[in-house]
């Protein structure tokens, strides 16, 4: 029982080291690549958060935010659960598609 035991735990150990090393490598472009945009992904609920618990004035969550690090998933909580003025997907989308994007070569050109 106990070699058996052991065998599995080799063979997890293999598999997530294989795992690691393939995709969340920064040596690797894939490994690099999820690594930005996991970051880009915290930083926009982050901000987003930030920016709301300030307008809202509320401190406490401030601070947690400043404290816990949880990649997105304690402030995608505050928005849409315990925020005074809660978000809801039909907010994110019409902002999306309100979303107007210049022409860089006009912005070159000012």
């Amino acid at each position: 029982m106990f070699i058996a035991n052991v065998l599995i735990y080799a063979q997890m150990e293999a598999f997530f080291y294989d795992y690691i090393y393939k995709y969340l490598n920064p040596e690797t472009l894939g490994g690099l690549a999820v690594i930005v945009v996991l970051s880009i992904w915290g930083l926009v609920w982050k901000s987003l958060a930030f920016w709301k618990s300030a307008r809202n004035n509320e401190r406490s969550w401030f601070i947690a935010f400043i404290v816990l690090q949880t990649a997105g998933i304690l402030e995608i909580l505050y928005l849409f659960k315990f925020s005074k003025d809660k978000l809801t997907l039909e907010k994110v989308q019409s902002n999306i598609k309100s979303y107007k994007i210049e022409d860089p070569r006009k912005l070159l050109k000012k």
